[in-house]
């Protein structure tokens, strides 16, 4: 069978021919773009796999390096703090047992603060502010509360209430916030 086309014949082996490179063409072209799409892919999985690992291992330092040392302090800090209760023997504290109180808080926020908060600027200073915030609004909190002559404070409840739950509260906030800590 012969096709006309502008003065061409075409035989149907003719056709197939072109058919063949056609098809060869396509199957060039669709080897070459599966090949550098591959290579893409696979370099862009070798930099999240290496971002990651990089991650894991900040991940493992911080927790070697940082936390675990100043596990205790972080724990002694807020036992210290828990101590506050004995010290309040009266339900009208005397503007020197407040002032007494109160630097007691400070001094142990300052303890922390050398032992272990500072040591988080150089790791992540995100972090380190949000630690910071949480410590100075416990010592504020607590500060207040001590200060405020409406509260009686040897009443196990309203301390409970105005302080202790204050201290749990800072507490879990600073673990939650080095726990979720991702070493970006």
């Amino acid at each position: 069978m012969l096709l006309c086309c502008h003065g061409y014949s075409w035989s149907i082996s003719d056709l197939s021919d072109v058919a063949n490179v056609v098809i060869a063409l396509v199957n060039i072209a669709l080897a070459y773009y599966i090949f550098f799409y591959q290579k893409q892919k696979d370099q862009e999985s070798k930099i999240a796999s290496s971002k990651l690992q990089e991650q894991n291992i900040r991940l493992q330092w911080f927790k070697e390096l940082i936390i675990q040392p100043h596990l205790g302090d972080i724990n002694t800090f807020y036992v210290e703090l828990h101590k506050l209760q004995g010290m309040i023997t009266s339900n009208t504290l005397s503007e020197e047992k407040k002032i007494e109180l109160s630097d007691f808080i400070k001094e142990k926020q300052a303890g922390l603060r050398k032992k272990f908060v500072d040591v988080l600027h150089g790791v992540h200073p995100q972090l380190y502010n949000d630690v910071i915030d949480n410590l100075d609004n416990l010592t504020d909190t607590l500060t207040t509360a001590i200060f405020n002559d409406g509260l009686n404070l040897t009443h196990s409840p309203t301390y409970e209430k105005e302080i202790g739950v204050k201290i749990m509260y800072s507490r879990n906030d600073l673990i939650s916030k080095i726990y979720n800590y991702k070493g970006v």
